[in-house]
């Protein structure tokens, strides 16, 4: 139940930060305009796919269609546009399926407590008869046990809630992801070099990526409990949840990394082109300010996704330790039992 408080006021905070996170980008001059390559010298015809960089995926994913209708200013804007419009139109279908699934999973929960509830937890060195009267007790006592009426209905609403914060959670990555991808895209990575937010203008994206470890973390919690106090016997009770845990959550720590793996190498060498242009054949005291400003330019950490070395540790237990962990176990531990 914590974890379930906890969740939904972690998606609130994620959504209000990421709001405003590609507007403070545009801002700080983090992301900029992609430089225009045209076909021939006339600077007529623009080559958008040089331009832009498209290519198979682009062209499945829908962002060549977007890229070769716009400039290289209104690319990113425009493909904006385009997935808000599409969420629009589709909010009240999403919300609907997405309530219905998540009742199903919350009665599926729910059928897996009054088989095995506490399963886990019974005295094992008593024989097979003992364990279930003693399993069987310990849910009839339980305050959320449908001998509880009215709290077991209030558990119902709260498994609910739990599951529908669960997949808006995972639609709502699997957005960002094709919004970050189509940014890798249509705008060129830069830097704020100022270094105004301490992260060279890359800060709002750190933050928004910190609530993601955190509602991440949430969830391995939540569904490690289910699974301890259900058995893992009857996992798949909970499979569905476990299976967006295990095959997709993991894809919201990781493909951001891979997609912005490259920020820092191409802020800097534009960086450093601009400078090199300014640069003049004779040593005086403006030239050794650029040399210097170039210096700091190479030495600079530019990280999109920067996190503490406490945050670094949680997200990778979090997105490996924790679902190759649950994966292992789900296969090793049914063999094992048919075996005894």
């Amino acid at each position: 139940m914590f974890a379930i408080v906890a969740g939904l006021a972690t998606l609130h905070e994620q959504a209000r930060r990421m709001s405003s996170t590609l507007s403070a980008l545009a801002d700080s001059g983090a992301i900029v305009a992609r430089e225009e390559i045209f076909f021939d010298d006339s600077r007529e015809v623009l080559d958008h796919r040089s331009t832009f960089e498209l290519n198979r995926v682009t062209r499945i994913l829908g962002i060549d269609r977007v890229a070769r209708r716009s400039t290289p200013e209104a690319a990113f804007g425009d493909l904006i546009e385009r997935v808000n419009k599409i969420c629009s139109k589709c909010r009240i279908a999403v919300a609907l399926v997405s309530g219905f699934l998540a009742w199903c999973m919350a009665i599926f929960l729910h059928l897996g407590e009054t088989t095995s509830f506490f399963s886990s937890l019974a005295p094992h060195h008593r024989d097979r008869q003992a364990i279930d009267a003693w399993t069987r007790a310990a849910y009839e006592a339980w305050w959320a046990s449908v001998d509880h009426h009215w709290t077991h209905k209030l558990y119902l609403a709260y498994a609910f809630i739990a599951f529908y914060i669960i997949l808006m959670f995972h639609l709502t990555g699997a957005c960002v992801l094709y919004i970050i991808y189509g940014m890798r895209h249509l705008t060129q990575s830069s830097a704020d070099w100022s270094n105004y937010d301490g992260c060279f203008g890359w800060r709002p994206v750190a933050d928004v990526y910190r609530t993601v470890v955190f509602a991440v973390f949430l969830l391995s919690c939540a569904i490690t409990v289910m699974l301890v106090m259900l058995g893992l016997r009857y996992f798949w009770f909970v499979a569905v949840a476990v299976a967006l845990y295990v095959g997709v959550t993991p894809l919201f720590l990781i493909v951001p990394r891979i997609i912005w793996a490259d920020v820092a190498e191409t802020a800097k060498k534009s960086r450093i082109r601009e400078l090199q242009k300014a640069l003049t054949s004779r040593i005086d005291t403006r030239n050794c300010a650029i040399l210097a400003e170039m210096d700091r330019c190479r030495s600079s950490d530019i990280s999109p996704l920067r996190l503490t070395t406490v945050w670094m540790k949680t997200s990778f237990v979090t997105a490996v330790v924790i679902p190759v962990t649950l994966a292992v176990v789900q296969v090793v531990f049914p063999v094992v039992l048919a075996a005894d």
